[in-house]
């Protein structure tokens, strides 16, 4: 991915009010603070993504916190390792 464009809801006006997590087991569960992170598309010319980022009762802490969350669990995973890789199985596959 060379670049991002990433929508400002801070300028719509708008807030978010409410997370809600539905489990394939039917268990709900709602967050008291958070982000969602959703990917509209992939241009695949510009090999850019666009995408919404919500967060719910979030300080500028606790983005510093989910940031590093997200990356710990990647490294942690093996999600991190090697994209490039990723992307070559994929048009393999």
């Amino acid at each position: 991915m060379k670049n991002a464009n990433i929508s400002d809801l801070a300028k719509t006006g708008r807030s978010v009010e409410d997370i809600i997590v539905l489990y394939d087991d039917g268990t709900i569960k709602r967050l008291d603070k958070g982000m969602v992170v959703h990917f509209k598309d992939v241009d695949p010319v510009s090999e850019g993504v666009n995408m919404t980022i919500d967060l719910l009762d979030t300080t500028k802490r606790d983005l510093v916190i989910l940031m590093t969350g997200v990356l710990q669990f990647g490294l942690e995973t093996g999600i991190l390792d090697d994209p490039e890789e990723e992307d070559a199985e994929d048009e393999e596959g």
